[in-house]
């Protein structure tokens, strides 16, 4: 649910708004497919040549040009008045309508990351916000930062982590602030401030093993 600011009679109500993913579908491929390709049907040449970026798995994942961590709100922002978020963008602003823009988050929600689908298809959408910088499949390499596939029990890759095993204990902690565990680490994530979000990403963190 998204709430759109109204003022009558010089107050601010708040209203609600629900996406439509099919809706957001049907205005994705209308409108958006002019400049970023098809996410149903990627194509990894249609990526390389199309203006805007891949799209598959942006939402709750981290921004690739400097947005931030990119939740409902920050889309609505960003599909809504994209030069208010980035001055310098080459996004356009489309003639879309308030319920236009929140049906294509719902649609966007929907779309996995491109190795969700590889056995990953029970990722939570908390994991998202790690698939820039991690590589989450059996035979992953490092990106980033190193692969989470079996991190679960392993010994920690990062120099200067002070933890002898990932366990529940010691990801909780460093997925609650990586700058507290270990100041000065390259790691841009600032950490899940809910411990339901840290605990959904740790169970699914358990699950990739062989």
């Amino acid at each position: 649910m998204v709430g759109l600011l109204f003022c009558v009679g010089g107050f601010a109500m708040q209203a609600q708004a629900e996406g439509n993913a099919e809706a957001g579908r049907y205005v994705f491929q209308s409108d958006c497919m002019f400049c970023h390709q098809d996410v149903e049907h990627p194509d990894e040449e249609q990526i390389r040549i199309r203006a805007g970026l891949d799209l598959r798995g942006i939402f709750g994942s981290e921004s690739a040009i400097g947005l931030g961590i990119m939740d409902e709100k920050r889309l609505i922002q960003w599909i809504s008045k994209p030069r208010d978020l980035k001055p310098d963008t080459q996004m356009i602003r489309l003639p879309l309508t308030d319920q236009q823009v929140v049906d294509v988050v719902a649609y966007l929600k929907t779309i996995p990351a491109p190795h969700e689908g590889e056995g990953m298809s029970k990722a939570p959408l908390q994991s998202r916000r790690c698939h820039a910088c991690h590589d989450f499949r059996p035979d992953g390499k490092t990106k980033v930062g190193p692969p989470l596939y079996g991190v679960f029990g392993r010994a920690p890759s990062i120099q200067g982590v002070p933890f002898t095993v990932w366990d529940a204990d010691t990801l909780d902690r460093w997925l609650t602030s990586p700058a507290s565990v270990k100041p000065g680490t390259k790691m841009r994530f600032e950490g899940f401030k809910e411990a339901a979000d840290r605990s959904a990403v740790i169970e699914y963190l358990k699950s990739l093993h062989d």
